[in-house]
């Protein structure tokens, strides 16, 4: 398991600035054993959700998961598109992590 700074680390590393926040993308890997975010070997950011992918059940697991991790409110961050796919766009509502 990362420490907190690793994971914020990672997750800087990976967004970029966007109008009045920061875009991030990701690939959520729904019903997942184990719940997490790690980096994988194409160089994508992808979190690991127990949810199943109906219902929006994953979306909205991926979105707390990732506030829980990076300390922010979950209502600060956006699924701009990929709604229906494994890999989405977010927007962060933020000036910085």
């Amino acid at each position: 398991m990362l420490e907190k700074e690793a994971y914020l680390n990672l997750v800087r590393s990976q967004a970029s600035p966007h109008g009045h926040g920061l875009a991030l993308f990701i690939r959520v890997k729904p019903r997942s054993t184990k719940e997490g975010l790690h980096m994988n070997e194409a160089k994508e950011l992808v979190i690991s959700v127990n949810a199943w992918a109906r219902d929006d059940a994953a979306n909205v697991r991926a979105i707390e998961l990732l506030s829980e991790i990076i300390a922010i409110p979950k209502s600060k961050i956006e699924i701009v598109s990929g709604h229906r796919s494994r890999v989405k766009r977010l927007l962060l509502h933020v000036s910085s992590i």
